[in-house]
């Protein structure tokens, strides 16, 4: 039988490897003689002082040895965490956010992943449609834990629905089975209204508190919907229903609904276990619970708690606001929709601690995916040069970070951030908290002012 060569491209040493004379362009295919998948293999089978190693480098196989100190990694970077390749989605979800982009972007943007090594390096969501027998042992033997998993029913008629397929396996069956190998799961919802709300929701919570030994976390989310998605309708018994958003007067019946079974989680299991996004709170015009609702903020990635840190955030920023500028300055905050309200508070705030301080916030409609998508992270190009252009601006533009990309730092429609500069014909500064704000503020009182361009300080996100 030939032999499948995987293995990954190292790109970086240092330390160990590069005392053991690995170099970026080497190939590590084994340790411990044993075929490397991705680097959780590598991790797993390099797991002690020394390890045995092969390599490819040329056209040529090498056999070397590793060894490092206590407490030391083995300094080796590689070019993609998984050697063999991305496992992808065969699912069509009736709310995929993917199938809702716009025509035409790069195509990475529609690249859909359903991999669990993804849901543990990264905490990305997976379905668990796809696990094969050999990934089941493999979860057994490296204990892959905790993993995310996309849920959002767990009724199997509901669920071949909302995932678009008829052979599905029975999430109830893999999530005890997760269980038995004491691998932790954090679960999401996505709600869509009049489909998997109500009484299907209630028999999912009832079916994940059966798994509370494993299943730590169950977050209800929205489902977020796009201008660019197909009208679609769903066949329920005895009803047919439709894809639509929630309303307010939907969003507070939600918390009130789900406040009891939070009060009582929380009896029974020292934590509360559901967890209601930050968008059901904002929606409603509620405020978000206090940081200990949240206990560890265990899905921050899916917009739980993420408004609370925010809170957190100004809490400890505010009393180190200078009490005058040297000179009088505008500053503008540019956020979506939704978080504007509470950006607003902050800066009616700033104002009232630091003379000579003027503050707008300009919450900008998303002329790409339409008003039904609020939230800064999807703000696009298009929409701030739709949004911005024309407008007076302060004399220092303050952008949401999560709307632009790491690298390039570009929005998702692949402006930068330098582009928008020059069309505006102002300084651009990043941020995605209060406290960014209040420290380029002090750079300023000390006659330090931030980059022309921008400051790029990296934390959680308006």
């Amino acid at each position: 039988m030939t032999e499948v060569i995987s293995g990954g491209y190292i790109v970086k040493t240092s330390g160990p490897a590069q005392r053991a004379g690995l170099q970026a362009g080497d190939r590590l295919l084994k340790a411990a003689r044993v075929p490397l998948r991705d680097i959780i293999d590598f991790w797993f089978y390099a797991d002690g002082p020394q390890v045995e190693i092969e390599i490819g480098r040329q056209g040529r196989r090498m056999t070397l040895w590793l060894e490092r100190d206590a407490g030391e990694s083995w300094g080796l970077d590689f070019d993609q965490p998984l050697f063999d390749g991305l496992r992808r989605c065969s699912n069509h979800c009736l709310f995929c956010f993917l199938d809702q982009l716009p025509p035409g972007w790069r195509r990475s943007l529609y690249l859909r992943d359903d991999d669990y090594r993804l849901s543990f390096l990264y905490g990305n969501f997976v379905t668990l449609t796809n696990l094969r027998p050999a990934d089941w042992d493999r979860l057994d033997e490296q204990h892959l834990s905790p993993l995310y998993v996309s849920v959002h029913a767990t009724d199997p008629v509901l669920r071949r629905i909302l995932l678009g397929r008829s052979d599905l396996p029975d999430i109830r069956a893999q999530l005890l089975r997760l269980e038995q190998l004491a691998i932790e799961v954090h679960a999401q919802i996505v709600l869509c209204p009049g489909i998997n709300d109500g009484e299907y929701l209630q028999q999912t919570l009832s079916d994940l508190e059966e798994r509370s030994r494993s299943v730590v976390s169950v977050a209800l989310v929205p489902v977020g919907l796009t201008r660019f998605r197909n009208e679609r309708s769903v066949v329920l018994p005895g009803e047919t229903a439709h894809l639509r958003s929630y309303t307010p007067t939907e969003a507070r019946e939600m918390l009130s609904w789900a406040g009891p079974l939070q009060r009582s989680f929380r009896q029974r299991w020292g934590r509360n276990l559901l967890y209601l996004s930050d968008e059901f709170y904002l929606l409603a015009g509620r405020s978000v619970p206090a940081a200990r609702f949240y206990d560890d903020f265990p899905q921050l990635e899916n917009g739980v708690g993420l408004v609370r840190l925010l809170r957190e955030d100004w809490f400890r920023a505010r009393r180190r606001l200078p009490a005058k500028l040297p000179r009088p300055l505008r500053m503008s905050l540019v956020c979506g929709t939704m978080i504007a309200p509470m950006l607003r508070e902050f800066a009616r705030e700033c104002q009232e601690r630091t003379e000579l301080l003027t503050i707008e916030v300009l919450a900008l409609e998303n002329q790409t995916f339409g008003p039904l998508v609020t939230v800064s992270g999807l703000l696009t190009g298009e929409c701030l040069r739709a949004g911005l252009r024309g407008r007076t601006l302060g004399d220092v533009v303050v952008m949401p970070r999560v709307a632009f990309e790491q690298s390039g730092r570009c929005t998702l429609d692949e402006v930068s951030l330098s582009d928008l500069a020059a069309e505006l014909q102002c300084p651009l500064l990043l941020a995605d908290q209060m406290s960014e704000v209040v420290e380029a503020l002090n750079q300023i009182d000390r006659g330090n002012p931030p980059s022309p361009l921008f400051t790029d300080l990296r934390y959680p996100t308006f």
